[in-house]
């Protein structure tokens, strides 16, 4: 099956957005879990390491986007409000 330019170009832009909240880990020990499960404050602590921005872009861009709610959620306590653990 040959991609057209167009094809190929809407591949390309979904492979450069950020994760969303539905979207699932995919290393680390919160492997399976979707983004909205895993701590805030893993998420940030993983935001912070050198080099996830070249090895994971995706998930550098999803913590970035989403920073200022991480922080809250861990200033208030309720890193997980709502979710539940499938584990």
């Amino acid at each position: 099956m040959k991609l057209g330019p167009d094809r190929i170009a809407k591949i390309v832009s979904s492979l450069s957005l950020p994760f969303s909240d539905t979207d699932r880990m995919t290393f680390g020990k919160h492997v399976g879990k979707k983004l909205e499960q895993v701590p805030a404050s893993y998420l940030l602590w993983l935001g912070d390491q050198i080099g996830l921005e070249k090895k994971h872009p995706r998930l550098h861009g999803y913590i970035n986007k989403n920073r200022e709610l991480l922080e809250d959620q861990v200033s208030e306590g309720d890193e997980n409000v709502g979710w539940e653990d499938p584990n």
